[in-house]
């Protein structure tokens, strides 16, 4: 499917950027022309092959949207309009999405073993390790059901290898801004916010945590009485199984341990259907093919992909093998593949 024709095809998009048409409130508070030519100046691309996008995806003709433009239009068109603000609606939402950004799926298999897992941890204030090689959805998943049930969510680097920096992290997800304040008075703060609101900690990237941040975690859900789920890498359980108090004692907590399978062919179609509907079975399987069964090179590939299709020259060209074979050779190479 070309980028023009994406929009032809717009019950792919999410709830957030589909146009109610009952709403007519709010379009009546929206300048429609100014969106219009925000939009053209943003896209940095002629006119015409503005118009020729506009034109693909409605019954309007050329003429139309050339007056609209210049002011000409005799009477106001409510349908037009409101036809014209959702496609650049959309189409500014496919401009973010060339940021390398996939649309999340919950349909997923490791998206459902991530929410699964999050809600046992809520329900049963219990410990949930998910680990999995990197590009298998962990942060995406759990970052989306954090945010949806307002659940305390930190990813740790490299930057947090001591006490403070930790609770500062954590402090901040619900205050905002950080305070000079002491890290006993920190450590309660967070303790009473997780008890009185009943959400638990989710950990990104849990390689990073020292036994010392580990040990705050652990009285942190403790005191609050609240579940913690840590999500990592493979190697996080070896990390877990050393001979550490502060450690033996997070894994008396933790009740549930789960490690994610690399993605089928049909996860992956799953988040090609929301990403770039409307592909052949043969395009779908060279994205499969050369994704590798991770999200994280899926990612790069579509981005490759629409960053191709999407220049000015080449609006209207379809998505061919050869596009996904070329923005392959652009992809980071896993460890120990050599090239062929």
């Amino acid at each position: 499917m070309s980028a023009l024709k994406l929009l032809e095809n717009r019950s792919w998009m999410d709830g957030s950027c589909a146009e109610d048409i009952s709403e007519v409130d709010e379009l009546l508070n929206i300048n429609v022309l100014d969106e219009f030519k925000s939009y053209i100046q943003k896209s940095k691309r002629s006119v015409d092959n503005i118009i020729n996008q506009f034109t693909l995806a409605t019954e309007y003709r050329r003429q139309d949207y050339l007056a609209f433009l210049n002011g000409k239009s005799k009477v106001r068109n409510e349908i037009f309009e409101r036809e014209t603000y959702e496609i650049i609606k959309i189409l500014n939402h496919l401009m973010d999405l060339n940021q390398n950004e996939l649309v999340y799926s919950d349909q997923t298999t490791a998206a459902k073993l991530i929410t699964r897992g999050l809600k046992l941890s809520r329900i049963n204030k219990m410990g949930v390790m998910i680990i999995g090689y990197p590009g298998l959805g962990k942060s995406s998943t759990a970052k989306f059901e954090a945010d949806n049930n307002e659940d305390m969510y930190i990813s740790i680097d490299t930057t947090v290898k001591r006490i403070t920096p930790l609770l500062k992290k954590l402090y901040r997800t619900f205050k905002g801004n950080y305070y000079a304040i002491s890290n006993s008075a920190m450590l309660n703060e967070i303790a009473h916010y997780l008890k009185l609101y009943n959400k638990i900690i989710v950990c990104d990237q849990a390689d990073y945590l020292t036994a010392e941040g580990i040990d705050i975690l652990r009285t942190l859900a403790e005191n609050a009485n609240v579940g913690l789920c840590l999500l990592g890498l493979p190697n996080l359980h070896n990390k877990l199984n050393k001979d550490n108090p502060e450690v033996k004692q997070l894994l008396d907590k933790i009740r549930l341990s789960v490690e994610l399978e690399p993605p089928t062919f049909n996860d992956l179609v799953l988040v090609l259907n929301k990403n770039w509907p409307g592909l052949s079975d043969e395009i779908k399987k060279e994205f499969f093919k050369y994704s590798r069964k991770t999200y994280r090179l899926l990612s790069h590939l579509i981005f490759h992909c629409r960053q191709e299709l999407f220049n000015e020259e080449n609006l209207g060209i379809e998505l061919t093998v050869d596009h996904i074979r070329m923005a392959a050779g652009l992809l980071p190479k896993s460890k120990g593949q050599d090239e062929k």
